[in-house]
């Protein structure tokens, strides 16, 4: 499957515009969270834990260096944003303000369906879910039209999630072939893709975990 990229990445109705110089995108996007010196959190693009051990730091106001492929934040500069937890949980499962999700896909070296099978499979075991879903989610964003007629890919790959994340009782009523997990998977993401649009509130694990759940439970 080839690569399509289109203009999505403003997922969480927040402004993000992107200028790039000498190979680097300086990003003006919204200020979400202002982490104090000596403190920490979880990082909203790497979903790592993130320790400040300098200055006061904007963790959404950064520049992403194409050549070596990393991120440097303003130091010693604060949010002029006071901080919600809701703005910043919503960037914890889709590309973060003021990163495209081409970037995103680029720095975990992910250009095929091939790759991004190949991904996930090494590493599903090794990064939290914030971090799977986040890749897929941009991966989806990158191919959504074709995916609208091709999605046979996802539904192994959401299957897969759901049978590792999904509540016990759920996993009780797969187990016990009252719920079709196929056949629920396929009808979803179809009805999930075919209803995108750019004001959509990206998170397709999430979706399909509540209509399972509402379903079912």
């Amino acid at each position: 499957m080839n690569k399509r990229i289109i203009n999505t990445t403003n997922t969480t109705n927040t402004t993000n515009t992107t200028n790039t110089t000498n190979n680097t995108n300086t990003t003006n996007n919204k200020e979400i969270i202002n982490l104090n010196m000596n403190e920490s959190i979880l990082h909203p693009l790497t979903c790592n834990w993130f320790v400040n051990d300098t200055n006061d730091v904007c963790l959404t106001k950064y520049n992403y260096n194409n050549d070596t492929e990393k991120f440097n934040f303003y130091s010693n500069y604060k949010c002029n944003y006071k901080t919600n937890l809701n703005d910043y949980k919503k960037i914890l499962y889709v590309p973060p303000v003021g990163i495209s999700s081409d970037v995103i896909l680029k720095i975990y070296k992910i250009n095929s369906d091939n790759s991004l099978i190949d991904w996930i499979d090494n590493n599903i075991d090794k990064y939290n879910i914030l971090t799977i879903n986040r890749i897929i989610n941009c991966w989806i964003i990158n191919n959504i039209e074709i995916l609208k007629d091709h999605n046979k890919i996802l539904i192994n790959i959401y299957n897969n999630l759901i049978l590792k994340y999904c509540k016990s009782n759920i996993i009780k009523l797969i187990d016990d072939k009252k719920i079709n997990l196929n056949n629920e998977t396929k009808y979803f993401i179809e009805y999930w893709i075919n209803k995108f649009n750019n004001e959509f509130n990206f998170n397709l694990l999430d979706d399909y975990l509540k209509y399972l759940n509402k379903k079912y439970i």
